[in-house]
């Protein structure tokens, strides 16, 4: 009877093994990478927190919006009051034009009064509509200085470190890599 050998093959290779699915994490908006909470070779997450930027100027930005809004609706009541008064005084213009009490420049400035602060009561609404894009801009902004992981993988790279800014002028900057062997 012939011995049983047990034989193993071994291969020597040198080489970089690439993950089937990799993915760059970068960053949407501008700032600080404040903390980066992964190192590579960990897993993670879809969803995890990887690092977040400085949300500072975000947090501004969104409080500046606020504040700009609340003086625009302030000053809209007071357009709005302003074209009811002048609404008043036209009825009360027309009224007394009728008896020929007042004279027709008398009865057209009143007019003229109204459609001017209708204009201005329509130019505040469209201030304030583009002032809650901005504010809903900035509150979006806020959420990207979250980066999160957008699949779950490991860290195979990281080109940003904590403490670097990143800036998102032209294209998301990459902040690290997350691979996966299979799909």
């Amino acid at each position: 009877a012939l011995p049983i050998l047990d034989i193993e093959k071994v291969v020597l290779a040198s080489g970089i093994i690439k993950p089937a699915v990799q993915v760059s994490v970068g960053a949407q908006v501008s700032g600080q990478l404040e903390k980066l909470y992964v190192e590579i070779g960990d897993k993670v997450k879809k969803g995890q927190l990887l690092g977040v930027i400085d949300p500072q100027q975000a947090q501004n930005s969104i409080r500046e919006g606020e504040a700009t809004l609340r003086e625009l609706h302030a000053q809209l009541l007071q357009a709005q009051a302003e074209q009811q008064l002048a609404a008043v005084t036209l009825q009360r213009n027309q009224a007394l034009a009728k008896l020929q009490a007042v004279s027709r420049q008398d009865l057209d400035q009143a007019a003229t009064q109204l459609a001017v602060k209708k204009a201005q009561v329509g130019t505040i609404n469209a201030q304030i509509a583009r002032n809650q894009a901005s504010l809903d801009t900035a509150k979006i902004n806020l959420a990207y200085t979250r980066i999160e992981a957008p699949m779950d993988g490991d860290v195979v790279q990281i080109t940003t470190l904590q403490g670097q800014t990143v800036i998102a002028a032209q294209q998301a900057p990459n902040i690290l890599k997350i691979g996966r062997a299979h799909v």
